[in-house]
């Protein structure tokens, strides 16, 4: 991965942080359990495909709970999930939760486990920052929404990678919401690149549009070397 690849993955989850009010401190709160999520999701997986994206998930996870600085290993001698796990492990356990992991040549552990989730990547044949690029653009069409400041949390605007997903939720909501008159079909009313929009009778009197985002799913196959 180039620098100028670097600096784009993490200037665009820098965007998506924002957004959310993320901060690397909450985040790194988060991180064990987030990555070990992943973990599981890798060792459930089906295929190659499912694993390249439990993959990218735990990267996304890195970046967003350490302020990564690129750097250079050239003494990696082998990468697998399972040393994988023991990083994690050891850095959370022995390491105390320090940010820098104390090896040879005291380098950023960090962007070690980067470096390392980069090369099960290419060993299962993909290019690990087109399949970042992939999982970033999925993430970043759900990022539509508003942040409750009282609350302190985000509120993601509904949303489907299909238009058959989306019919699904307009039917559900349709059926469940009071304003709505639990009768009439909801009709896809128009749509645009990023909006799928529904008209629904309302129980008052009148039409009710219902908006769903148009979600961006990953394509890691078109990520193969």
């Amino acid at each position: 991965m180039t620098r100028e690849q670097f600096n784009e993955i993490k200037e665009r989850l820098t965007k998506y942080r924002e957004i959310r009010h993320l901060t690397y401190e909450n985040q790194q709160a988060e991180f064990l359990g987030n990555a070990f999520e992943k973990v599981s999701e890798y060792f459930k997986a089906k295929d190659d495909l499912e694993k390249v994206k439990a993959l990218c998930d735990i990267a996304v996870f890195c970046f967003n709970a350490f302020d990564l600085k690129l750097g250079a290993f050239s003494n990696i001698k082998r990468a697998s999930m399972i040393h994988l796990i023991d990083h994690f492990t050891s850095y959370f356990i022995e390491h105390n939760n320090k940010t820098v992991y104390n090896n040879n040549k005291d380098e950023d552990f960090e962007y070690l486990l980067i470096v390392e989730i980069e090369i099960l990547v290419k060993n299962l044949g993909f290019d690990f920052y087109k399949c970042m690029i992939e999982t970033i653009k999925e993430i970043e069409s759900k990022n539509i929404g508003n942040y409750c400041e009282y609350e302190n949390k985000f509120y993601q605007m509904s949303g489907a990678y299909t238009l058959d997903e989306a019919y699904k939720l307009a039917f559900y909501r349709e059926s469940n919401e009071p304003s709505l008159n639990g009768k009439t079909k909801p009709k896809l009313h128009k749509e645009d690149n990023i909006i799928w929009t529904f008209k629904y009778k309302s129980a008052l009197g009148g039409d009710i549009e219902l908006n769903f985002i148009k979600w961006y799913k990953a394509d890691y196959e078109s990520c193969k070397l």
